[in-house]
């Protein structure tokens, strides 16, 4: 063990006590963690490729963008990216807050605002954008003529987060079911519900004096029962969907960048092993897309094995001494990174809306056509909406030493 670590555990944390946590012996996430963005990238990337068919055809189910199967293969699967997201966003955001809740100016009567100041920044971060995504929506809508009482459930099901939910149960609020041009939101959704509640359980967890290593192995144990649970939804549903998105079966890959989140702070892994393990996981990571992506066992493990993967990835690209660190760290990619939440909310309605309207020309236009509009989106939603957002959220809600861990991941 001592050639895989080379420190040894931090104290148990000090919620509640002055002598807060030895600063010495605790690594915090850096202010800006360049990797992290371009994983942030790679991730938004693999989603928009995954959705690119539904620029040239309304079937759901049609993959054959282009006349080459590898190239077919390679743009798809959308959920591999959402995976990706889900596990760095549990690494990000229990970085944000075990920083934060071991801070020595956190005590017993200092933790409603820090609540508050959390919950205001992530609803800075994520709901002008949202409530823009939206409005377009109407706009759509109307000018389609679509019904009005579907797009009032799906408006409703977006702004409570409740979009996963939504398509497993169907009707929500009135007898209508879901529109689909943002059915996209359920992956949003699964990270809003994290959000609010994963607070409370580190909150809880903390207060009972809990160390790192007794965390590490709550953790394990939740993400091993909620992979049992979703084998059991899976094998006992009449379909897939309640699987693939209820909160319940998928936020064992949140949990498992928590898991990471809690190894990078506290334990000194040998950089040697991470960089090897995080080679393997990449490895994993790709195998699984070419050779089971629609196969059962996504399902059964696949989500979790994804999820791991990409964990020991993100604490290699936060370590910064991975080889494929100088690809993480490519310009474009951590741009596209920084980008990625404006483009996860609006090249799905993009998409769509092209495929239904521009039926005619040559699949690489239509494409072109589509990733261009979504772009254009994009960035006017980076520099009108969400930039002054985070500025406001910066001066207003200012965490203790913002990091690159109090990003949204999608």
């Amino acid at each position: 063990m001592s050639i895989i670590f080379s420190a040894t555990p931090a104290p148990p944390y000090n919620l509640f006590v002055s002598d807060a946590v030895d600063s010495r012996r605790v690594r915090e996430l850096p202010s800006n963690v360049s990797a992290l963005d371009g994983i942030r990238g790679l991730a938004i990337l693999q989603v928009v490729l995954g959705h690119l068919h539904y620029s040239v055809s309304t079937d759901p189910y049609f993959l054959d963008v282009t006349p080459w199967s590898f190239v077919n293969r390679s743009l798809e699967p959308a959920f591999l990216g959402v995976d990706v997201f889900f596990t760095l966003s549990g690494f990000l955001i229990t970085s944000l807050l075990l920083r934060d809740l071991s801070s020595r100016r956190t005590n017993r009567s200092s933790i409603p605002s820090l609540l508050k100041r959390f919950y205001a920044r992530r609803a800075l971060r994520l709901l002008p954008a949202l409530y823009v995504l939206v409005a377009i929506s109407w706009v759509v809508v109307l000018w389609e003529g679509s019904p009005l009482a579907s797009q009032w459930e799906t408006t409703g099901a977006a702004l409570l987060y409740v979009t996963n939910w939504h398509l497993v149960v169907g009707p929500l609020f009135t007898e209508f079911g879901p529109n689909g041009d943002i059915g996209h939101l359920w992956s949003l959704a699964i990270e809003e519900q994290f959000y609010i509640v994963w607070p409370l359980v580190l909150i809880g967890l903390l207060t009972l004096r809990t160390r790192p290593r007794a965390l590490l192995v709550i953790f394990a144990v939740l993400v091993a029962l909620i992979g049992v649970h979703r084998i059991h939804v899976f094998d006992t549903s009449s379909t897939w969907v309640g699987a693939y998105v209820r909160t319940d079966t998928r936020i064992d890959s949140m949990i498992v960048g928590a898991f990471f989140a809690v190894v990078y702070r506290h334990y000194r892994p040998h950089p040697r092993v991470v960089s090897i393990l995080a080679t393997v996981g990449l490895v994993g990571i790709l195998w699984i897309k070419y050779a089971i992506p629609h196969s059962p066992e996504i399902f059964r493990s696949g989500f979790t094995v994804i999820a791991i993967c990409t964990g020991v990835c993100v604490l290699a690209g936060a370590q910064g001494d991975w080889v494929f660190s100088r690809v993480l760290t490519w310009r474009p990619l951590v741009s596209l990174g920084k980008v990625s939440y404006g483009l996860y909310l609006y090249h799905h309605l993009v998409f769509i809306v092209v495929g239904r309207h521009v039926t005619s020309g040559p699949n690489s236009v239509r494409i072109v056509l589509a990733v261009a509009a979504a772009a254009v989106l994009t960035w006017a939603s980076w520099r009108f909406v969400e930039q002054p957002f985070l500025r406001l959220k910066d001066r207003r809600f200012a965490s203790n030493g913002a990091t690159t861990s109090d990003s949204v991941a999608i």
